[in-house]
């Protein structure tokens, strides 16, 4: 096979399986192979501020970086188990961003719709919301989830429930479809259904999760 001895690097976005069968057929024919998601707009790519993760071979991920580095300046080894790229792309561009985008242009419309100017909305936004609050609910929620304890002092998750009711009033008062408020509202109301109403918001978490009982089934 002429791919034998050289070195595969896979940038198509995929699932965790496909990496894995990659990797497989990788070394079945003697091909070094590393995952890769770019973490970017096409117009990073090439540049010092394209990002993008590699899972895999750790040498094999520093015998290429002349390669690596020249799609993208910032080429970040996510570890080797195979399938930790295409996790990681799908868990921060589907889930993280894509919410965050989402939830800031129905905010924009709710700003809109009372007459508050957009560049104040963004202003606020990322000087105040991005690096504070949300970085700290972000890195407290991580802390908590490895403890395995929800218990804290900030805002429960019946405060949540409650505030986020009130936004969703807003909302249909305001004439702005509220359909990804109501959304949000179900996840919280379903973690304090479950006995976490008096615990932080990260409690959520545990609906979220993969149970054990269900892994071992799989």
């Amino acid at each position: 096979m002429r791919l034998k001895g050289k070195t595969v690097i896979q940038l198509t976005s995929g699932a965790p399986r496909d990496a894995r069968e990659g990797e497989a057929w990788a070394k079945q024919h003697g091909v070094a192979y590393l995952d890769g998601a770019i973490m970017g707009y096409p117009k990073d790519i090439g540049t010092s501020k394209g990002t993008i993760l590699y899972a895999g071979s750790r040498t094999t991920f520093e015998v290429t970086q002349p390669v690596l580095h020249s799609l993208g300046g910032n080429a970040l080894f996510v570890g080797e188990n195979i399938g930790n790229a295409s996790a990681l792309d799908g868990s921060l561009v589907g889930s993280f961003v894509a919410g965050t985008i989402l939830a800031f242009l129905h905010g924009a419309a709710m700003c809109e719709a009372e007459g508050v100017p957009l560049d104040t909305y963004l202003s606020v936004a990322l000087k105040n919301v991005m690096p504070g609050l949300v970085a700290d609910t972000m890195q407290t929620g991580v802390e908590m989830i490895t403890k395995g304890s929800y218990a804290g002092s900030q805002a429960t998750l019946d405060t949540w429930v409650a505030g986020i009711g009130y936004y969703v009033q807003f909302c249909r008062e305001s004439g702005v479809d509220s359909t990804y408020p109501e959304s949000v509202l179900g996840y919280l109301q379903r973690a304090r259904d479950q006995g976490y109403g008096q615990d932080e918001v990260a409690a959520v978490f545990e609906c979220l999760r993969k149970k054990a009982e269900r892994a071992k089934a799989e």
